[in-house]
């Protein structure tokens, strides 16, 4: 059998949601998957789990929802690429959350303080615009942008029918958003 033809075979059966087949394909790939995350990225093993988890739902949602129809690479490659987005998304997330002290304490020679003070005052104001704007939006915003997930992925996690409604959501999610940070900047300068 051809490479290319067992490829076509492991994505139908995906495809197919066999349950038995996808708990065994899961935990045939997790441990490896794991120990490449502990030692390309320095972050925990929950993380590299986390992402494991991510990165498994998105392929299996790409190849239910037809955006992934043929392997170029090995399911492994695919997989990994995956997880090193999701990864990176869980590691940005993390340095977010960081106190002001701690990332000045760790950045080299020419730290910008004023630019760094800028940025810190930006996210405390997303945050509290996200905050304002409540559910759903800001399960859908923080899904998408902080934590990597797919259309399909917030779509299935939040009850839509499918990707299209969750596109459209996080659409008018965003420019609630947007419309919320304007009237801010507005109110900042006094010019209401």
């Amino acid at each position: 059998m051809s490479k290319a033809r067992d490829s076509s075979d492991l994505l139908a059966r995906i495809k197919a949601g066999e349950s038995a087949f996808l708990r065994e394909l899961y935990e045939e790939k997790r441990t490896n998957f794991i120990k490449w995350v502990l030692w390309q990225y320095s972050c925990s093993e929950e993380d590299a789990k986390d992402a494991y988890q991510r990165a498994f739902s998105i392929l299996y949602f790409n190849v239910k929802n037809e955006k992934l129809t043929e392997l170029n690479s090995s399911l492994d490659t695919y997989l990994y690429a995956i997880g090193k987005n999701v990864l990176r998304g869980i590691l940005r997330s993390q340095m977010d959350a960081q106190p002001l002290d701690s990332v000045a304490a760790s950045q080299v020679d020419g730290f910008d303080f004023f630019e760094q003070e800028q940025q810190n005052d930006q996210k405390q104001l997303t945050q509290q615009l996200l905050n304002e704007i409540g559910d759903p939006c800001k399960r859908i915003l923080l899904m998408y942008y902080f934590r990597n997930y797919s259309l399909e992925s917030i779509a299935s996690s939040m009850g839509y029918k499918n990707e299209g409604i969750a596109k459209k959501k996080k659409f008018l999610c965003l420019q609630k958003l947007r419309d919320r940070w304007a009237a801010s900047k507005v109110d900042e300068r006094g010019i209401l």
